[in-house]
């Protein structure tokens, strides 16, 4: 039976050193690469594809909600780190990974790509960033369900998308009071609909659309 071969690939770590070996990730270990890898699943892989497969099996076996599972991961593969390493939130951080790797498929902007946590893909993105207690969210999408229990919040497209917004103010005046705030969107008609030009920023939100 044809056994199907493992390909080899490196990580990236501090310094820009590409890493093929388990003293080289110990060396030039990156605690910010390093989880990025462990929560986007390339560290498992790259662990079961240079045949480190028992350490593979027992990084993939840790409960990435527990407060120490970083510190497990650094031990079960050998690494010394006294710093602090803990994910607070794993599920939001996973989430954020893989919308930098999705903004790095739609623009070279390094300042896009570093705001991942705050872009939103979906409507699930955005209650989730809200819930973050993030003040001002990227809208990367066609149509976005905008909830109105969040008050002083300013949304804007980006990445080329003048996404439809969908909420439920019933005018203008209401949307305003609660401090809600959009730029480079089109709001519904009782809204006074129109499309609302990108400017180079929303004050008071965080929001740079450079």
């Amino acid at each position: 039976m044809n056994m199907q071969k493992k390909i080899k690939f490196s990580l990236t770590m501090a310094y820009g050193v590409k890493v093929r070996s388990l003293s080289y990730l110990r060396e030039y270990f990156d605690p910010e690469k390093f989880i990025e890898y462990y929560l986007d699943g390339r560290l498992e892989r790259w662990l079961s594809a240079h045949e480190y497969d028992e350490m593979a099996k027992a990084v993939k076996a840790v409960d990435i909600n527990a407060p120490d599972a970083m510190s497990q991961v650094c031990n079960i593969l050998g690494i010394m780190y006294n710093g602090d390493i803990c994910i607070k939130n794993p599920a939001f951080t996973r989430r954020t990974y893989a919308k930098k790797a999705i903004l790095k498929q739609m623009t070279s902007s390094k300042w896009w790509i570093n705001s991942a946590a705050r872009v939103a893909f979906t409507d699930d993105d955005v209650k989730e960033i809200l819930g973050m207690g993030y003040r001002a969210i990227y809208l990367c999408g066609r149509k976005f369900h905008i909830p109105t229990e969040y008050q002083n919040i300013g949304y804007a497209g980006i990445c080329g998308f003048i996404p439809e917004i969908v909420i439920d103010f019933i005018n203008r005046e209401d949307m305003l009071e609660a401090g809600i705030h959009f730029e480079n969107v089109v709001l519904p008609s009782r809204l006074n609909a129109r499309n609302i030009p990108q400017s180079n920023s929303l004050l008071g939100y965080g929001i740079s659309l450079i």
